[in-house]
């Protein structure tokens, strides 16, 4: 196969329903806005707890005990929301 060449393109109906998945990068949230503005954005769940964790540690100044006790809280021990 090597020295064939793959072309592809991607349509996208206007009228489609998007959805993005992302790690909350902004530049990636901010051009799929623009391009698709009825798009929906989601956050993956590793994402979301580790931003949880971080805020945990640096604005509440939790400890890591307690940070663990509240995002099992939170997302549950399957890390399922």
């Amino acid at each position: 196969m090597s020295g064939n060449i793959v072309n592809f393109e991607i349509k996208v109906d206007v009228n489609d329903v998007v959805r993005v998945g992302s790690d909350d990068e902004s530049g990636l949230v901010n051009v799929t806005k623009k391009a698709f503005p009825q798009s929906s954005h989601y956050l993956c769940i590793r994402h979301l707890k580790d931003s949880v964790n971080r805020y945990l540690a640096d604005k509440v100044g939790a400890s890591e005990r307690d940070r663990g006790k509240i995002i099992s809280e939170i997302f549950g021990k399957s890390d399922l929301v």
